[in-house]
């Protein structure tokens, strides 16, 4: 029987962060007639059964959350990294198996989420599913958690002081997904494809004004 307000699969956006390459909150930046972040919920609403917008100060920093996506802060450790983001949305969610991605994300292919929940399904006992991109590099930011499994060894290792995701993850031996398995879904991969510098924005814009 589902456990009540359970639901199989929820997304999760991390929305924290200092920004500090770009210069500005990525949530607010705007990509044709939305932000970030808009655009991001409104993709994912359709594919999920909840959708959670994590970071800290979001109200503060004009950071509007739309609905239906619901606004969580990073618990007890603010504004420690995307580490302190992750074990949050873990915490408050209610799905059984949770994708997280950067608000910095904004090609959203269904396709791959699609995937990456199968082969978490498929891939029993094992607490993440995280893909790769083509040069081998773990994307954590782009990855589907059981939350049964992952919260607890993220949230201890949280708690004795360590800060650096991709090693947090990696100790879960999750399952690596590479690009190879991806591409047939997401050409370019897209999907795994985050906003970190001016440049990369203003290709972002670019790609979208010419589609």
């Amino acid at each position: 029987m589902a456990e009540p307000g359970r639901c199989a699969l929820g997304a999760a956006i991390l929305a924290g962060g200092a920004s500090r390459r770009m210069g500005r909150p990525k949530a607010l930046l705007r990509l044709g007639a939305e932000t970030l972040l808009e655009r991001q919920v409104r993709l994912l609403a359709p594919l999920v059964g909840e959708l959670l917008v994590v970071g800290e100060g979001l109200e503060a920093a004009g950071v509007r959350v739309p609905a239906p996506a619901r606004a969580v802060g990073d618990g007890a450790w603010p504004r420690a990294g995307p580490l302190a983001g992750l074990v949050a949305a873990l915490e408050n969610s209610r799905a059984r198996r949770l994708w997280c991605r950067g608000v910095d994300m904004p090609f959203v292919v269904p396709a791959v989420l699609g995937r990456l929940e199968e082969l978490a399904v498929q891939a029993a006992g094992c607490a993440a599913v995280v893909p790769l991109d083509r040069q081998g590099r773990p994307q954590p930011l782009a990855a589907v958690y059981v939350r049964e499994l992952a919260l607890p060894p993220l949230a201890a290792a949280l708690a004795r002081g360590e800060r650096a995701l991709l090693a947090a993850v990696g100790a879960l031996q999750p399952l690596w997904v590479p690009a190879a398995c991806l591409e047939p879904l997401d050409p370019e991969l897209l999907s795994l494809r985050g906003l970190n510098t001016p440049a990369e924005y203003a290709a972002a814009r670019r790609r979208l004004e010419q589609a």
